[in-house]
């Protein structure tokens, strides 16, 4: 039976966990309308949209809002301060929100007239800071409870201009020699030197003696950007010898309109046929050298 006093301190540290955790995961949060910016844009203009942000939590948040230019791969995510971010002027970039109150936020983007590409993506990057508050705890320690939403609004602008189609290989690497059972990559680096975003595929097709096989990956590239593409390719137990693996990245704006080829070997050693080389060396030094077992089984004369 557990005694009392126990069953009390249990009670109390249960108290302070449960209260600990309503004032980190309970006090804070905010909420954006519309979720994206999504801009057509028919002439080098000014465009203007106004976004509502609300404090959905019950603590005071200072808000911050960033404006980037955003690139994407399959991998990662770069923010960085060139490009669409440039353009983008937010007004007020940061305030003060009490709890359940909503502040407009007027978002404008200056189109330059020596725009060099029609596909640009951007994201505002907003932050709630809580102002510092103190509690005491049962020992007299203050305690300083924080927590910092944030939320990523997508900027998405087409702009006028040329339409040109055109991704490069700019380089690629793949694996040479694989065992069974060992993964090989085949990465392909493409660049968008056009002046639209690309929908782009690559599938490799890897033919061999016995069997074949077939990897892909896709995303989107936009004007200027880079995109690794990574297929993984793993032999099983019946793959053995060379093997041929052709990529083709298919990319277009609404469809696959262009191909971009490039092939590869690869050899695929049999991990079975290590073993046996293994065991028939191991056979012929023991007999070359006539080493005896150290068993020795001898019958028995009735």
């Amino acid at each position: 039976m557990l005694s009392s006093n126990y069953l009390k301190k249990l009670s109390i540290i249960a108290l302070i966990l449960i209260s600990l955790t309503t004032a980190c995961w309970a006090t804070s949060g905010l909420s954006v309308s519309p979720a994206d910016i999504t801009v057509k844009i028919n002439s080098t203009q000014l465009f203007q949209e106004e976004i509502a942000v609300a404090n959905i939590g019950d603590s005071t948040l200072n808000v911050t809002i960033t404006k980037k230019r955003m690139m994407k791969n399959n991998a990662y995510t770069l923010y960085t301060d060139d490009g669409i971010a440039t353009w983008i002027t937010v007004d007020p970039a940061e305030f003060t929100l009490a709890p359940n109150e909503t502040k407009s936020v007027k978002v404008s983007i200056n189109i330059p007239s020596n725009l060099n590409y029609s596909d640009a993506m951007g994201a505002l990057i907003i932050k709630g800071n809580p102002v510092e508050t103190q509690t005491k705890n049962s020992s007299g320690t203050n305690l300083i409870l924080k927590q910092a939403p944030a939320i990523l609004v997508p900027v998405v602008v087409g702009l006028p201009g040329q339409i040109i189609e055109s991704l490069k290989l700019s380089n690629h690497k793949s694996s040479l020699l694989l065992l069974n059972f060992m993964p090989g990559t085949f990465n392909y680096n493409v660049t968008n030197n056009g002046t639209v975003s690309e929908n782009a595929t690559a599938t490799t097709q890897i033919n061999g003696w016995f069997s074949k096989h077939q990897v892909n990956s896709s995303g989107t590239v936009y004007p200027g950007d880079n995109y690794y593409f990574k297929n993984t390719w793993t032999p099983d137990i019946y793959d053995l010898g060379m093997y041929t693996a052709e990529t083709n990245i298919t990319y277009g704006k609404y469809g696959t309109t262009k191909t971009i080829v490039q092939k590869d070997n690869v050899f695929v050693i049999p991990v079975w046929l290590i073993i046996l080389i293994i065991l028939a060396l191991t056979v012929w030094i023991i007999r070359k050298k006539e080493i005896k077992s150290p068993i020795v089984i001898k019958r028995r004369d009735d």
